[in-house]
């Protein structure tokens, strides 16, 4: 594991420039082989954290980038989940890639997926979690690439 350092506004500025890749992980096992790889930037001891709202961003080396890390609540709605989490991240920091880490609600075998597949949508759909279960609503699509 690794140590935390909460960083300030004023750090947090000068850091900008060298942040222009967001993680973004929701189910506790994305968040920990996240966290088992993640290392302090260059010149730093411990992982940065800077937070604001309810919003926690930690800041790293994920291989050889300098990365903004965000855990976001499952599903894509309501505070704290992937949308809102995302919009606050894209707010906040200069990102210019959103890299969304996990296991794609599980498709597997049936899907011809294995781990360590890389998933790259045409689209994004909103996804939202009902109890047990996901709901997709395909109503709403967007398409994926597109900047802001």
């Amino acid at each position: 594991m690794f140590t935390i350092k909460t960083i300030d506004n004023y750090f947090k500025k000068n850091l900008e420039s060298q942040m222009k890749i967001l993680l973004v992980t929701s189910a506790e096992i994305e968040k920990n082989k996240v966290n088992e790889v993640l290392k302090p930037l260059d010149g730093q001891t411990e992982i940065l954290q800077y937070n604001i709202d309810s919003s926690k961003f930690y800041i790293g080396k994920f291989g050889n980038y300098n990365v903004v890390h965000v855990q976001t609540k499952i599903g894509s709605q309501g505070e704290g989940a992937s949308t809102l989490a995302i919009d606050k991240a894209l707010n906040v920091w200069d990102i210019k890639m959103v890299v969304m880490i996990g296991i794609a609600f599980g498709r597997g075998a049936n899907f011809n997926q294995k781990i360590g597949d890389i998933l790259i949508s045409k689209n994004i759909f909103r996804n939202d979690f009902f109890g047990d279960f996901y709901a997709v609503n395909s109503g709403t699509d967007f398409p994926s690439g597109v900047s802001r």
